[in-house]
């Protein structure tokens, strides 16, 4: 027998339609017509309101939705502090700020994203959250995407506002409601959080124009569009959507990069915008480890303005991720005398001191490693337990010497071993390494061979032929 259960005929069995709907043409008097996709997968799960840990659904409860009086039932109750915000003031959505925001109202058709509750009168539990499910809404205004009340209401809202709705039948679902969670002639309360907003209008618009319309476009119009996609791919980026955010810039890096500049007031605007959208691609080039993409964004900046001290500085973490300390450290330098006192710069700059002593010590034990040093051909250890009166120029001589020990011996034991001809210096051994290891060989009698651009190591050593007695 298989695993699948029976299913009863009105059991919620999700239906797949074949277009999207309109929550605007649902709700209104005339109704919408829906069309079903003929296959359905009749052994699909059925669908049922989501279930939360109690600890997680108690944090969301809202025990006003249960508050009433003689006179008043909950959300009248509510009503009396509220304010209506429908263009034709019919106390269709109220509104009441729980918390302020910031920046300008929201612009119409912006792409939004929510976080909210929603409650029905005399239920103090949400009937449904994007919060329980952790996952922020996002939707366009005006598109119909969304019921009607969300459309009205939080065109009325700013950046990180929290506010309260109430939303009447006409503006959310109408006589019939939608069973099972929605009854009919239902006013649903909604607290909403606008998290974040971008105003897409100017892509969206230029998306319909046609090929001649797009190349007779200003550098001013391909610039507000870059603007818009720009906007939308830092929404993605604070997501942590690095992928989806560099996308976005590169489109529009691509509507604006070989824009025809008209005038000297063209060209400021297509530089400007041109650098935000470099110094974002190597942003997140950097969040994916993705260095030398990010190197090359950066050289972009600095062609357009060489005293960028953003570019220098993303230089320097794109140059400390390949473990190039010498040219990090040097950029990031760059960096703090064009902008001097940049807690990130020195911040970034400490962090390059504690990867080059951790690569040296790594480097040590790969050293012993590498050429098979036994304990008792190591010289002398001192304790590990530095005095205060020790440098930092004390400590960089002491890793020198350590350094140069370890080729002594390794030099000793290639020559006292009759079998050993040769061996080599692994490519990633840092130039100060090579330099010393090759005087090492000079004094001790030993041959050398560098190596060409693509082997996979720096120098070969060798010993010297003997020549037979005649």
């Amino acid at each position: 027998m298989s695993d699948h259960v029976e299913v009863d005929e009105h059991s919620d069995v999700p239906i797949r339609l074949k277009s999207g709907l309109d929550l605007h043409e649902l709700t209104s008097a005339t109704g919408t017509e829906l069309c079903f996709e003929d296959s359905q997968d009749l052994n699909a799960a059925p669908t049922s309101p989501a279930t939360y840990e109690s600890d997680q659904l108690f944090q969301h409860l809202n025990y006003q939705c249960t508050n009433e009086t003689e006179d008043l039932t909950p959300f009248e109750l509510l009503a009396v502090e509220m304010e209506d915000v429908t263009a034709a003031k019919d106390g269709g959505v109220l509104k009441k700020i729980l918390k302020e925001g910031t920046g300008h109202i929201v612009p119409d058709k912006a792409i939004v994203r929510v976080h909210y509750n929603g409650y029905l009168e005399y239920s103090e539990e949400p009937y449904d959250s994007s919060r329980l499910r952790n996952r922020q809404e996002q939707f366009t205004l005006g598109k119909g995407e969304v019921i009607a009340g969300w459309d009205v209401g939080i065109s009325s809202m700013r950046k990180n506002e929290l506010s309260r709705f109430l939303i009447g039948p006409l503006y959310a679902y109408g006589e019939l409601g939608c069973p099972p969670r929605i009854p009919p002639k239902a006013t649903i309360m909604y607290e909403v959080e606008l998290i974040s907003y971008v105003d897409h209008d100017a892509a969206d618009s230029y998306a319909s124009f046609t090929k001649e319309e797009r190349d007779l476009a200003s550098v001013s119009q391909l610039v507000e569009v870059a603007r818009a996609e720009r906007e939308l791919g830092n929404d993605l980026f604070h997501q942590k959507l690095f992928g989806k955010a560099m996308r976005k810039y590169e489109k529009a890096v691509s509507l604006i990069e070989n824009a025809r500049l008209q005038n000297e007031e063209d060209e400021v605007k297509w530089r400007d915008s041109l650098m935000k959208l470099y110094l974002n691609l190597s942003l997140c080039s950097l969040k994916q480890a993705k260095s030398t993409r990010a190197i090359s964004y950066c050289r972009k900046v600095l062609d357009i303005e060489p005293n960028n001290a953003k570019a220098y500085f993303r230089l320097g973490q794109a140059h400390m991720q390949l473990a190039e300390f010498g040219n990090s450290k040097e950029y990031l330098l760059k960096a703090g005398k064009l902008a001097p006192g940049n807690e990130d710069i020195r911040q970034e700059l400490q962090k390059l001191d504690r990867k080059v002593q951790k690569y040296k010590q790594m480097e040590k034990v790969t050293y012993t490693r590498m050429f098979d040093i036994k304990p008792e051909q190591e010289t002398t250890k001192t304790s590990p337990t530095k005095s205060s009166s020790d440098t930092a120029e004390n400590a960089k001589q002491k890793e020198e010497e350590d350094v140069r020990q370890i080729f002594i011996n390794r030099f000793k034991s290639f020559l006292d071993n009759e079998l050993e001809m040769e061996f080599a210096l692994p490519s990633t051994i840092d130039d100060e390494a090579v330099q010393c290891a090759i005087q090492l060989a000079e004094q001790m009698g030993v041959l050398y061979e560098k190596a060409g651009r693509y082997h996979d190591f720096s120098v070969r050593f060798y010993k010297p032929e003997i020549e037979s007695e005649q």
